[in-house]
């Protein structure tokens, strides 16, 4: 755990500035987080709402008691199981009328089955980020998806270890 100016956040700093530029330099227009944790970085994510014209924010988590209370009653965050049908459909709505480039970053429990399960609803130029890598999503994992799945770039696949993330740009 540490902090982005005083807000506690899963990530570290280079990964959060990593994010951001991701979201800048891409024109993002959605970021999507699986996986909320205590909300550090909706916090960033809704600041970002408010700063960015036509940027918008889905949180969604199924242990809402981990999330702080504070941040549970945000219309942003949802309490759902990533992996139900109602979640997927969610996103991919989401996905579907985002203006810009949709940006969804997989930080729930399993980030491979997260990958694997949103990947597919991403329009071209849309992006996928798994977090905790090399820890909780392997290089043979990233290695396997950049096989079966030719329609899928690996952004700065050298940087894997650097960033502590995996990211990918549907072609």
């Amino acid at each position: 755990m540490s902090e982005f100016f005083g807000i506690p956040v899963a990530q570290n700093d280079k990964q959060i500035g990593w994010i951001i530029q991701y979201i800048i330099k891409n024109d993002a227009t959605l970021f999507v987080e699986l996986g909320v944790y205590l909300g550090g970085l909706m916090n960033i994510m809704i600041f970002l709402k408010a700063a960015l014209p036509d940027f918008d924010y889905l949180g969604i988590d199924y242990n809402k008691d981990q999330v702080d209370s504070s941040k549970r009653c945000k219309p942003e965050f949802v309490c759902l199981n990533v992996f139900t049908e109602e979640a997927v459909r969610l996103v991919s709505d989401k996905i579907n009328s985002a203006r810009g480039c949709a940006v969804v970053y997989c930080d729930d429990g399993d980030k491979p089955r997260e990958v694997l399960t949103y990947a597919p609803i991403l329009r071209p130029r849309d992006i996928i980020m798994a977090h905790d890598y090399p820890g909780e999503i392997l290089g043979e994992f990233a290695d396997q998806f950049n096989t079966s799945h030719p329609d899928f770039t690996e952004l700065d696949a050298n940087k894997r270890d650097i960033r502590g993330m995996l990211v990918w740009r549907k072609r």
